[in-house]
């Protein structure tokens, strides 16, 4: 079992009291899952992962939890699909923008700032 295969069954099982009750939640049969998590879930089909991703609200790519916060959920989304519009040029520009100003304390909420 591969590490993001663990970490997906720690998150499971962190909020599930077994893989077959979240199977049955998620509607995918329980040797699916098992058999998925024990070969490693990069073998598994993108749809299936995303759908476990969503009902665990995690990030399918990093495994990480998402934003559940509406408003800064949309906030989110919105500037992304600004950034994707960009050209690497304009993605550049825009990264360095934002790594300057979030090294200037008017610009970032000290309560979340690490």
């Amino acid at each position: 079992m591969d590490s993001r295969s663990e970490k997906l069954k720690e998150i499971i099982l962190q909020q599930y009291p077994s893989i077959r009750m979240f199977a049955g939640e998620v509607g995918i049969p329980h040797g699916t899952l098992v058999s998925a998590i024990n070969n490693g879930i990069d073998g598994m089909a993108w749809g299936r992962l995303n759908l476990i991703c969503e009902k665990l609200q995690i990030n399918p790519v990093d495994l990480e939890p998402v934003c559940t916060d509406d408003k800064h959920g949309r906030d989110e989304k919105r500037l992304l699909a600004y950034y994707k519009q960009l050209n690497q040029e304009g993605r550049e520009k825009a990264e360095a923008y934002l790594k300057d100003i979030s090294m200037i304390p008017a610009y970032y909420d000290k309560k979340i700032k690490k």
